[in-house]
């Protein structure tokens, strides 16, 4: 079957179709409505306009339009996280005010721009005319107005100094002037496709992967739990053919205007009223809950912890040792494998996948006397 061609669509569209009911508007309510009508309205309509209904990976959100849903709702959810981190321990109560504030924006923008490299590095898009489209071109594929079609790459390469340069027209010009070189040192930081973390990861590079990896862990359970109840989900085998339209919600009413083209600047320095954030949802799967209470078990025991080790690709890898701790080592290896957990297998370990090394890593730290 000939791949299906799309049509490219406006923002207000895309939202309508991808964006979580009254996931916007929860956002202005935590930012303040001219907050987000002035700066992350914008931003979120640039993802839009370059991003259009790219999926996100094969493991999680595959469908159309998967990028941004994925995107929206990381960028929320990171945005709400803000409020019990401290990303500036030395300043002082008027200087958190103003620099947490900033934070809380840049947390989006680096949601928003590291999702955007990954489904660029899954996911390459073939325009009516034949080209393969670049996401460095200063002509968004809305603003090409060709059909295009979606394929998945063999290789996708998530490190970030080979793709940096694809936000070249992610950003509007200019828009980061205003910022310290520690502040932009926080935020290159946190744009990380690769999902990797470090002992020396700063608050807003850790809240950020940190929101990316919850949201596709949950997305991943509930494809997990649908089709062990027997629902069919759209997924991977039939996109590279006839892309399948996400189920998605109805549109914000905040997200019917549209915002301005001109670069959003830093937020104003007069704070406003934010309520406590939400907590995130835990997977509801079975074999997944079994499996996160296993990694966050064995991370709580100091014993293992030479048997297991975080790779350059951000998965974690345990021995098999390891994989003896409460079962046998097949068992617990069927566990994490029905769960979707295991990344790849080898002769004498097997890693979980960098989405999922959160709960080993924050685990380790809440034993170690961390945050």
């Amino acid at each position: 079957m000939k791949p299906r061609q799309i049509d490219p669509l406006p923002p207000s569209e895309l939202f309508r179709q991808y964006a979580d009911t009254g996931s916007f508007a929860s956002l202005a309510t935590v930012v303040g409505r001219e907050d987000f009508a002035a700066f992350y309205l914008p931003l979120a309509e640039r993802a839009a306009t370059r991003l259009q209904e790219l999926p996100l990976s094969q493991t999680a959100f595959p469908d159309r339009g998967g990028a941004l849903q994925c995107a929206f709702r990381s960028g929320l959810l990171a945005v709400r996280m803000c409020d019990k981190t401290i990303f500036s321990p030395t300043a002082s109560a008027a200087e958190r005010m103003v620099g947490d504030r900033n934070y809380r924006w840049l947390s989006y923008c680096a949601v928003l721009a590291t999702v955007y490299l990954q489904a660029i590095a899954n996911c390459e898009t073939i325009l009516e005319s034949g080209e393969v489209y670049s996401h460095a071109d200063d002509e968004s594929l809305f603003e090409l107005k060709q059909k295009y079609e979606l394929r998945w790459r063999s290789k996708g390469s998530l490190t970030l100094s080979r793709l940096h340069i694809l936000l070249s027209e992610f950003w509007f010009p200019g828009q980061f002037a205003h910022l310290s070189f520690a502040v932009l040192n926080d935020l290159g930081q946190a744009i990380n496709p690769a999902m990797a973390s470090s002992a020396s990861e700063p608050p807003l590079a850790r809240l950020v992967r940190q929101s990316i990896e919850r949201t596709l862990s949950d997305d991943i359970a509930e494809r997990a739990c649908a089709v062990g109840e027997g629902k069919a989900m759209p997924g991977v085998a039939s996109m590279p053919e006839e892309a399948q339209p996400a189920t998605s919600a109805q549109a914000p009413q905040a997200a019917e205007k549209q915002a301005p083209r001109t670069a959003p600047t830093a937020p104003p320095e007069s704070p406003t009223s934010r309520p406590a954030p939400g907590p995130a949802a835990e997977p509801q799967n079975p074999a997944a809950q079994k499996a996160i209470e296993w990694i966050r078990a064995i991370a709580m025991d100091a014993t293992f912890d030479g048997e297991i080790h975080q790779l350059s690709d951000g998965s974690i890898d345990f021995s098999r040792k390891a994989f003896s701790f409460g079962a046998a080592p097949k068992d617990t290896y069927t566990l994490l494998h029905t769960a979707g957990f295991i990344e790849r297998k080898a002769e004498k370990s097997a890693s979980i996948k960098a989405m999922y090394a959160h709960i080993y890593l924050d685990a380790r730290r809440k034993r170690e006397g961390g945050v």
